[in-house]
């Protein structure tokens, strides 16, 4: 598996190499210090028809922060993050984490995060299941509280990893906004959701169009909506030309 090491640290790269080396699967690419640098190595290899599949990703970076490399990045890849600080975990498995590993870093730990590389994704069963029309409603357990909510009535919905958490209206847009939890990840959901209604705007959210009350350019590219409850959602400069390209009259 092709991977680059992403850390400041020298002495902590050096470790890092040492401990791969005992990986055979793995075959190291190149090692970064910042994201600068690590953005242009990808963008090296990407210009040499070839990918990186694995970033071991320090967060704290000089600069710009191991989340900020990943926003910027078009690929999927898979990350397994190294840090000194556990307070991001949750915040990590927006991405592709396949591990989190706090420094210092262990053999053993490494080897058991190499060993999930190779595990399949048993989360969700494949099931093959027809897409939704903008009629439709869904059925939605959440604890002990059950909903059939219609598809017009959801007016976001966030990533949790492995699963996904709905906002929704019950009745009317005005109402009280209401949250449940979907144990199916916002990939598996976008597969199902019309296209002409629901727009992934990030990493972390799908908006329904209907409840944008306004779009303004926002940095580096992207957009920035304001949804009908005044919440506030970027869209990526990964997706902004996804959403030119789609619904410019």
């Amino acid at each position: 598996m092709r991977t680059l090491i992403v850390e400041d640290s020298y002495l902590a790269r050096e470790d890092l190499k040492a401990m791969l080396a005992k990986h055979p699967e793995i075959e190291l690419v190149d090692e970064a210090s910042n994201v600068v640098e690590a953005l242009e190595l990808i963008k090296q290899q990407q210009a040499r028809q070839q990918t990186i599949e694995l970033i071991l990703l320090d967060i704290h970076l000089p600069e710009q922060d191991g989340f900020a490399l990943l926003e910027q990045i078009n690929a999927e890849v898979k990350v397994i993050f190294i840090t000194a600080y556990s307070e991001y975990a949750i915040k990590s498995f927006d991405y592709h984490t396949v591990d989190y590993l706090v420094k210092p870093v262990h053999p053993q730990r490494l080897a058991a995060a190499i060993k999930k590389l190779h595990m399949p994704d048993i989360s969700e069963p494949e099931v093959v299941s027809s897409p939704f029309s903008e009629q439709d409603r869904i059925f939605v357990k959440d604890g002990d509280n059950c909903y059939l909510v219609a598809l017009k009535q959801i007016q976001r919905i966030e990533n949790c990893g492995n699963h996904s958490l709905l906002y929704f209206y019950q009745h009317n847009r005005s109402g009280q906004l209401h949250k449940a939890f979907v144990y199916k990840s916002l990939v598996k959901l976008a597969e199902r959701l019309p296209e002409q209604m629901f727009f992934r705007a990030n990493r972390q959210n799908i908006v329904n169009l209907t409840y944008v009350e306004n779009v303004e350019p926002w940095i580096n590219g992207g957009f920035r909506l304001t949804l009908n409850n005044a919440h506030l959602v970027e869209v990526s400069r990964r997706h902004a030309s996804q959403l030119k390209n789609n619904y410019a009259f």
